[in-house]
C-alpha cells in the first residue's frame, strides 16, 4: 500500500480522527484548526495563529491520549501544529519573493 510506504496512517484512522475532531479538542479549538495528515504517528494540524499553535503544545499529551482511545495505542504519538499563512504568503506572513524571468529562483 502506497500510503503505508509514505508513513501515512490507515485512511480509516484519518477519517475517524477528522470526524471526531470537534469532540477531541472542543468546538472552540476545532474552529481554529484543521487536520492535514496523520503520518508516522504525528497528527499534523494547521491553525489560524501562533496563539493556537501554542495551545496545541499545551494540549498535546491529553490530545494524544484522547486520540489513542479512539484509534488505538501507538497509532498517534504526537501532535504538530503549524500556523496557516494567509493567501499563499511565505514564512511569517511575508509574500513570497518575486521571480524574474530568465533568472534562477
Amino acid at each position: 500500500m502506497i500510503g503505508a510506504e509514505l508513513g501515512l496512517a490507515d485512511p480509516q484512522v484519518f477519517g475517524r480522527v477528522v470526524a471526531a475532531w470537534p469532540e477531541l479538542v472542543g468546538e472552540a479549538v476545532a474552529a481554529h484548526s484543521e487536520i492535514r495528515s496523520v503520518r508516522d504517528g504525528v497528527v499534523e494540524v494547521v491553525v489560524d495563529s501562533p496563539a493556537w499553535a501554542t495551545e496545541f503544545r499545551y494540549l498535546e499529551a491529553d490530545l494524544v491520549a484522547r486520540v489513542s482511545r479512539l484509534v488505538g495505542d501507538g497509532v498517534v504519538r504526537s501532535v504538530r501544529a503549524t500556523v496557516r499563512t494567509p493567501g499563499g504568503a511565505g514564512p511569517e506572513g511575508r509574500p513570497p519573493p518575486r521571480r524574474r524571468p530568465g533568472r534562477p529562483g
